[in-house]
């Protein structure tokens, strides 16, 4: 159940975090000072023990996490345009084509429906008291991972590595929880 708290948690910090990247064109020094967790300067953290911050220790969260906390944030709320904009939106620094677009698209419509089913069946074993946390991370890592090498496969081999450089550069505003 903790876990399950840590990945809503990361969920919600993530989501939290893209909402106020696309919203705000600036931040003030207070809202970067609050963002980190210090208070004034003083050293005081806010963020718990088990949690990873991106802006503190970027290299201490996995290339895993940071694409599958990425390709979460993709999933659209609704079928709206507004919310398929933005999730090809998420792509804007790699330059896609159309037709990479159009593609792209598609896998995460598809990753969407693979993680909605996986979190369907995990929520129907937990209202039956059976719970399987292992079998649903294990359909989330295996959904990732297949996601991850389909975009791959579109973008060629320099658009993967600018989005392997964007990932990692995403990992600076990812908070993460550890078991």
């Amino acid at each position: 159940m903790t876990t399950n708290i840590g990945r809503i948690l990361c969920l919600l910090l993530l989501a939290t975090a893209v909402a106020a990247t696309a919203a705000l064109s600036f931040t003030s020094s207070y809202a970067q000072q609050s963002t980190t967790g210090d208070m004034a300067g003083m050293g005081h953290s806010t963020v718990p023990e088990n949690v990873i911050d991106g802006r503190v220790h970027p290299e201490r969260i996995s290339d895993a996490d940071a694409y599958r906390m990425f390709l979460l944030a993709t999933i659209p709320k609704d079928n709206s345009q507004g919310e398929l904009d933005r999730q090809i939106g998420m792509f804007y620094k790699m330059s896609l084509t159309a037709e990479q677009k159009s593609r792209v698209a598609e896998v995460l419509a598809e990753f969407a429906t693979s993680i909605n089913e996986a979190t369907e069946d995990y929520n129907s074993m937990a209202e039956n008291g059976q719970p399987d946390h292992a079998a649903y991370s294990t359909r989330e890592r295996q959904a990732v991972a297949e996601t991850e090498a389909r975009i791959e496969l579109i973008l060629g081999q320099k658009k993967t590595e600018a989005f392997h450089g964007f990932i990692q550069a995403e990992k600076s505003k990812m908070r993460i929880a550890v078991e």
